[in-house]
């Protein structure tokens, strides 16, 4: 039987719309910044289906609001110490600007708000973000974007954080594996590819 859709009443106010709906017996009300109605209403939406989701988790007994954060420290306590010491590093320079993006950018997202779009919004990201350990000199050239090697190194990685995440169902589905993985470089073939080190 289809989930009947909660009511919501839009107001315009500003710059923007103050929505109220009803998701099972909790009132709840958001601000959203756009004049266009239509969009309001589709953001509106989009939260209520998240909203229902975790409900339903909940009633379901499974874990709900975890955040992004959580999982990797999750992830460095039980996954990591299981590996050979030099994969052990390699992940850990992966896990460095993912934790940089995703907490620092994103704002420590929940775990099942998690996006395919996050996912590639990473990457493109991550391309002209290195990190460095030396004060960026404001006179400098932009450093170059990263190899597609590593690119995809990140990606593995962030394959597997998430693969972690569906296990213990603290979301549905791997949002990673909804992203196409960048093209490898001409003479550096994936680390990894033979040995089971990276999905």
């Amino acid at each position: 039987m289809p989930r009947r859709k909660p009511g919501r009443s839009l107001e315009r106010r500003g710059d923007g719309y103050r929505v109220r709906f009803q998701v099972g017996k909790e009132r709840r009300s958001i601000t959203i910044k756009t004049r266009d109605r239509r969009v309001a209403i589709a953001l509106t939406d989009k939260r209520i289906r998240e909203l229902q989701r975790e409900g339903e988790r909940r009633l379901a007994g499974l874990a709900t609001g975890l955040r992004t954060s959580e999982l990797l420290a999750m992830f460095e306590r039980d996954e990591l110490p299981a590996l050979a010491e030099g994969t052990r590093v390699t992940y850990l320079d992966c896990i460095k600007p993912i934790r940089s993006y995703f907490i620092g950018e994103l704002g420590d997202p929940t775990v099942e708000s998690v996006r395919a779009r996050h996912i590639s919004e990473f990457l493109a990201w991550r391309r002209v973000h290195r990190l460095t350990k030396t004060d960026k000199d404001e006179n400098a050239p932009p450093p170059a974007p990263v190899c597609n090697r590593t690119l995809r190194k990140d990606r593995a990685v962030l394959h597997r954080i998430f693969a972690l995440a569906d296990q213990h169902e603290y979301r549905e589905g791997n949002p990673v594996a909804r992203t196409e993985m960048p093209k490898a470089d001409k003479r550096d073939p994936i680390l990894g590819r033979g040995s089971n080190r990276f999905m």
